[in-house]
């Protein structure tokens, strides 16, 4: 009875562990500050739209070792070097 008992509770601790893997995933972020709007807008788009590209292929690749997601996260420094320091 006792042993069914810790091996009911074995089994629980088990499922609890595995059901909050996922929780803890690592994620890689990537910052891209570039101008997204204004004159050179084309140009910092096309910078912004480059990095993600990468980012994806490393993903199909296997992506990077330690990390379970790659993340590119956009900042629009309007071309103004107010906006742009942080």
């Amino acid at each position: 009875m006792i042993r069914k008992q810790i091996g009911t509770i074995g089994l629980i601790a088990v499922l609890v562990l595995l059901c909050g893997a996922g929780v803890y995933a690592k994620e890689l972020k990537i910052g891209v500050g570039a101008p997204l709007s204004g004159g050179n807008a084309p140009s910092g788009q096309d910078y912004r739209d480059g990095v993600i590209l990468a980012a994806e292929e490393w993903e199909a690749r296997g992506g990077v070792a330690g990390y379970d997601k790659i993340t590119v996260i956009a900042g629009d420094d309007k071309e103004s070097a107010k906006e742009g320091v942080s």
